[in-house]
């Protein structure tokens, strides 16, 4: 089941807004102010990634105003009921303000953990992405992060543990903490090995697949946008030798899974971070 999701043209179709709205933002905070809307599905569609989603549903909708700019996010919201999920995961609409961003959402109880990286700054008011719900739902932003490109490069420049001596699988920063920077980082140092181009080919699992070499990338850290501390093998959650992106082929692509990985982490989620065998969050001593 595909992870990211673009927002299909049916949904207008499908949903008629409701009268009640949430903005999550203090009185003088003009920047990146959250809201929070909900609409009722008039007719039943399937969704993108195959969820089926009943008429009489509530989608619920987040949309960003004031936005300076970001290229990752982190939001923790709090729901009063069940969302639907495919897989553990909340089943999630990209709008436009997300676009092309790889986003994962997570429940664990009433916590809802939404994430996301993309390689460009979204600088565009509007939707970042609609959920769905088949009971009556109130969902309160509690926590929201965004963080531009150069934000994280100028962080991650300065708050590095420098180690020889081992790294951990997920964190490209080595920082030893696994979020939605290391997501960026992933997804950068893979589309610029695809726009290299310098992408080598896989044949494992009796798939074929495409991935940036972790040998190369560890070589030349700089020209694919790696800290210099930190080892290019964290970003290769499998262990396959390659850095993979793959929408369709979710068993190998790093990308994907390391989403996936961040967004159950912080829900609160102890196990089953991860599938398809992945090994984010564990240490590995060279």
């Amino acid at each position: 089941m595909k992870q990211t999701k673009k927002i299909i043209a049916a949904l207008a179709a499908a949903t008629m807004v409701a009268s009640c709205a949430g903005v999550v933002a203090s009185a003088d905070e003009a920047v990146n102010a959250v809201n929070v809307s909900y609409s009722t599905v008039a007719e039943t569609f399937t969704a993108a990634d195959g969820t089926v989603v009943p008429a009489g549903a509530t989608a619920v909708t987040l949309s960003i105003e004031n936005n300076t700019g970001f290229s990752a996010s982190d939001i923790t919201l709090n729901a009063t009921a069940d969302l639907l999920a495919v897989d553990g995961m909340v089943a999630a609409t990209n709008g436009s303000a997300y676009g092309d961003a790889i986003v994962s959402a997570a429940q664990n109880g009433s916590k809802v953990v939404i994430t996301s990286a993309s390689l460009d700054d979204s600088k565009a008011d509007g939707t970042l992405v609609t959920f769905y719900t088949t009971s009556a739902a109130e969902v309160t932003v509690e926590d929201a992060t965004f963080k531009s490109a150069k934000q994280m490069e100028d962080a991650s420049a300065i708050a590095v543990c420098s180690s020889d001596d081992y790294y951990r699988i997920g964190d490209l920063n080595n920082d030893d903490n696994i979020n939605s920077t290391d997501m960026y980082y992933q997804l950068n140092a893979y589309k610029i090995a695809e726009n290299d181009p310098s992408l080598i080919k896989m044949n494992k699992f009796g798939l074929t697949y495409v991935g940036l070499s972790t040998l190369v990338a560890n070589k030349h850290k700089a020209k694919y946008g790696l800290i210099e501390d930190a080892y290019a093998m964290a970003g290769d959650g499998n262990t396959d030798g390659v850095i993979a992106y793959d929408q369709e082929q979710l068993r190998i692509s790093d990308v994907d899974n390391l989403s996936y990985y961040v967004a159950r982490r912080g829900a609160g989620y102890t196990t089953d971070l991860n599938r398809y065998n992945f090994r984010y969050g564990e240490y590995v001593f060279p």
